[in-house]
């Protein structure tokens, strides 16, 4: 139970993994404390690279984690997070920060306290070749929407998660990021900050 008004949250569960329903449970309260305070978490890898933060969307098993892995192992950037991202408004754009929420334990998770104004936000596509191809607003609405956990889910913020989502990439952008399983994808990155 999530009592917002009141701030404050019950959990009561049966299980042999207590340690993942509580992380669970504090996801879930993650999720809508941010939609209901005018941010979003966002299903993604952020990476902070100098002044620019790049937001990479996908479904799991679509390279995130692998992609943090990658630019950490090439010194490319400061890795706020792998899995759960909190976005929040600034000005007249987006600020990503880092959450304890993340899949791999083996990068190191210095930039999780840190934050950056969001550049850009590709969806991945593993592929043999590295390119960068424009998505359409209704598309990448859709993309960013299905990639929203919890707040995805209740239909009473459908229509205010809808707008969020479609303010969010109209101010960033969204692209299809084709990439492979080395750090070239960089060379992609670093050519939309210009």
């Amino acid at each position: 139970m999530i009592h917002l008004s009141g701030r404050r949250a019950e959990l009561s569960f049966r299980g042999a993994q207590p340690a993942w329903a509580i992380e669970y449970f504090l996801r879930v309260v993650a999720a809508v404390v941010a939609y209901h305070n005018g941010g979003l978490l966002v299903h993604c890898a952020a990476l902070k690279a100098g002044d620019a933060t790049f937001l990479l969307v996908g479904q799991s098993g679509s390279g995130k984690s692998t992609a943090v892995a990658l630019s950490h192992a090439a010194g490319k950037a400061v890795a706020l997070g792998d899995d759960l991202v909190l976005l929040r408004p600034e000005g007249d754009g987006w600020r990503a920060y880092g959450t304890p929420f993340w899949n791999i334990e083996t990068v190191e998770r210095g930039g999780q306290t840190s934050s950056g104004l969001v550049t850009g936000i590709y969806k991945l596509i593993k592929d043999d070749a590295i390119f960068a191809e424009p998505m359409g607003l209704a598309a990448a609405t859709a993309e960013l929407l299905a990639n929203a956990p919890v707040a995805n889910d209740l239909p009473a913020l459908s229509e205010g998660l809808i707008g969020r989502c479609r303010s969010i990439v109209q101010r960033t952008g969204m692209q299809r990021l084709h990439f492979r399983k080395d750090a070239g994808f960089w060379s992609v990155l670093a050519g939309s900050r210009a």
